[in-house]
């Protein structure tokens, strides 16, 4: 079920509409993006905004709402009404009468004298879970199963390993559901928490600026449209999604991913161009060479329109000018039309966060890592890894070739210690 079936609100959510509040949007546009009813987002920011009260107010400068009727004030003062008058109430800004009804996205809430309001995403989930039912609050939390349970999935998530992994790998030494443990987490019971689970990848707003695209005449006859008809008429249902991922500096990353597996490799380019793509691809088919035949492997290719892929004729062909793929473009602005690799780009996100800079690292710091990722047991594959689905197919020893080795289950780490710059 999406998250956004569900029936409570979710700390990502209140984290969304922190967010959105912010930067100014109203109820409405945020239940768009919520897919909830603006009334829920209302009640959800009346019932959980907390109070700040200014240094002044002590001080005595923050007037009373009751000030021009007051009969108790001597003259026009009003220092120290807080302190000294039993019928005081604080003048409250009439912004906070409208929605938001939160001071948020106020532009003057710095020098503001009026007693402030904020909406705080973690604020309102502590609310919410205290003021939450428990149908199970018999957890025998003093048991030694439970102790037993604490110590095996603490060592395993802060390698950050997840959930769906360590079931997988453990099917035999966990007695509890799955989302047990998760409430487990919700409640801090275990040693770990919900912030040491790997989380889902933030998404910024797309920038208004226009990044460099293909000329459409390279594109011609290889929209995302072709694709769908290539397929259908090849039947073919396997295809390999490329992209890249930049870091901060002038190394990137090439992505490569196998839909029929989830497997990906990365190779590390010294700048996003053209040129360094194709170097990639030669090195790729060196690597297979006399082991498989590549166009087993990268039949169909589906990408985006970086210009780094703006030769894809040159991708397509081998040294002797043959054709061995066929490369494909997604239409302007739509990752959704490649979404394995954009899932799996969040297993890179977690050993290199955004902004890292890729410069310092070796390829043999790259396949160490895809080595580990595809290694992590995922519920889309039925439980089985990647690299299991893999090497099934085509045989471990070409994923040797492709420098991906596997690592056992216990061993997993998708932490940025994994790779030390």
């Amino acid at each position: 079920m999406n998250r956004n079936d569900q029936k409570h609100l979710t700390l990502e959510s209140r984290k969304k509409i922190e967010e959105h509040i912010n930067a100014g949007m109203n109820f409405k546009e945020i239940a768009k993006f919520l897919s909830k009813d603006p009334s829920t987002i209302s009640k959800e920011v009346k019932k959980h905004k907390m109070q700040l009260i200014p240094s002044s107010f002590n001080g005595g400068t923050v007037k009373c709402a009751f000030l021009k009727t007051c009969e108790n004030k001597a003259g026009n003062s009003f220092t120290f009404c807080n302190t000294k008058c039993k019928d005081f109430v604080p003048e409250m800004c009439k912004r906070l009468s409208k929605p938001p009804f939160v001071c948020n996205p106020c532009d003057h809430k710095n020098g503001c004298r009026f007693i402030k309001y904020y909406y705080r995403a973690e604020s309102a989930q502590k609310a919410y879970r205290e003021t939450l039912v428990d149908s199970r609050s018999c957890v025998a939390l003093g048991s030694e199963d439970f102790y037993e349970l604490d110590n095996l999935l603490t060592p395993l998530v802060q390698k950050g390993q997840s959930l769906a992994h360590i079931y997988s790998s453990n099917t035999d030494s966990i007695h509890v559901s799955r989302r047990t443990v998760y409430n487990y987490f919700d409640k801090g019971y275990l040693s770990v928490g919900n912030l040491d689970l790997p989380r889902k990848v933030k998404y910024k707003p797309r920038k208004k600026a226009k990044s460099p695209q293909i000329d459409k005449k390279v594109k011609e006859g290889r929209d995302y449209q072709a694709f769908l008809n290539f397929c259908n008429l090849s039947k073919i249902d396997n295809y390999v999604e490329m992209d890249t991922v930049v870091g901060n500096g002038s190394k990137v990353l090439l992505t490569l991913l196998f839909t029929n597996s989830n497997f990906m490799l990365a190779r590390l380019l010294d700048d996003k161009t053209s040129q360094s793509v194709l170097q990639a691809f030669y090195h790729i088919r060196k690597q297979l060479e006399h082991k498989i035949d590549f166009s087993k492997l990268f039949s169909v290719i589906l990408t985006d329109n970086g210009t780094e892929f703006s030769n894809p004729l040159a991708i397509e062909s081998n040294e002797n000018g043959e054709m061995t793929s066929k490369v494909f473009f997604c239409d302007p602005y739509c990752s959704c039309q490649k979404p394995h690799i954009e899932k799996n780009h969040e297993y890179i996100r977690y050993v290199l966060p955004s902004g890292t800079s890729f410069d310092s690292l070796t390829q043999c710091d790259i396949n160490l890592m895809m080595s580990h990722i595809n290694s992590v047991k995922r519920d889309s594959l039925n439980g089985k890894s990647p690299y299991e689905i893999f090497s099934f197919l085509y045989g471990a020893d070409i994923a040797k070739v492709l420098e991906i080795e596997e690592i056992k289950s216990q061993d997993i780490i998708l932490k940025r210690s994994l790779i030390k710059n």
